[in-house]
């Protein structure tokens, strides 16, 4: 419906919805588009559980009783998992690396051998087979 004149061809005169959820395509009437901009690209179960367990580890280091520069390579390998993990298309490799050098790097510090432990098997789980 326009204000006079002829409808223009890209006229979109149908819902248009910011902010909120939409589940699914939405359209109405003649020359209706559907258009949907999401802000977040959506963040898997796993990949949020990845991203928690290296938060907290970052958290810990400056407490736990390490070499200073295990303290530097566990930092420089949380930050390169945190970047994989909330990638698009995340792939296990650098995880998995990730969590190795984090592994070394905090070896003998039970309290964050702990996490490492979980890491390693939310994100074996992450990317399992079959």
């Amino acid at each position: 419906m326009t204000s006079g004149g002829p409808e223009r061809p890209g006229d979109n005169h149908g819902v248009q919805i910011f902010g909120g959820t939409v589940s699914g395509p939405v359209a109405a009437g003649d020359h209706a588009q559907a258009v949907q901009h999401n802000q977040h690209a959506a963040v898997t179960p796993h990949a949020a559980q990845v991203l928690e367990l290296l938060r907290s580890l970052r958290e810990r280091l400056d407490e736990a009783d390490l070499d200073p520069a295990d303290r530097e390579a566990a930092r420089d390998a949380i930050a390169e998992a945190e970047t994989e993990a909330g990638a698009a298309d995340p792939q296990p490799g650098p995880l998995r690396r990730a969590a190795l050098v984090i592994a070394g790097a905090v070896a003998g510090v039970n309290e964050l051998a702990t996490y490492v432990e979980s890491l390693r098997r939310i994100i074996g789980a992450w990317f399992a087979t079959g």
